[in-house]
């Protein structure tokens, strides 16, 4: 699995290899389209830092011209991922989220 491969929705631990003690996720909701619409909303400026994080690793080969600098052109799709209620009461957590982006 790299960075740069999508992440198949349905995938589960087991076909991650994960086993089932670290696992801790049980599902994903999808964001509304309309939320991944609004140009300055919290999907948009997510994906925009991880594309400004992945140009920082690759400045010195986009300084030498080896290779372009990355631009977001949009979000494409947003998943929540929920995790266990036994993980949420043990770590206190909401949620956390998956994007997947279109450069």
């Amino acid at each position: 699995m790299s960075l740069f491969d999508e992440i198949p929705i349905g995938r589960t631990c087991q076909s991650a290899g994960v086993a089932v003690h670290w696992c801790m996720c049980t599902y994903t909701q999808s964001v509304p389209s309309a939320e991944l619409d609004a140009a300055s909303g919290e999907w948009q400026l997510t994906a925009e830092w991880v594309v400004a994080r992945i140009n920082d690793l690759l400045r010195p080969a986009i300084t030498s011209e080896l290779c372009q600098a990355l631009a977001l052109e949009r979000v494409v799709n947003a998943h929540y991922v929920i995790p266990t209620d036994l993980v949420r009461q043990m770590l206190c957590l909401t949620s956390s989220c998956l994007i997947s982006y279109k450069l």
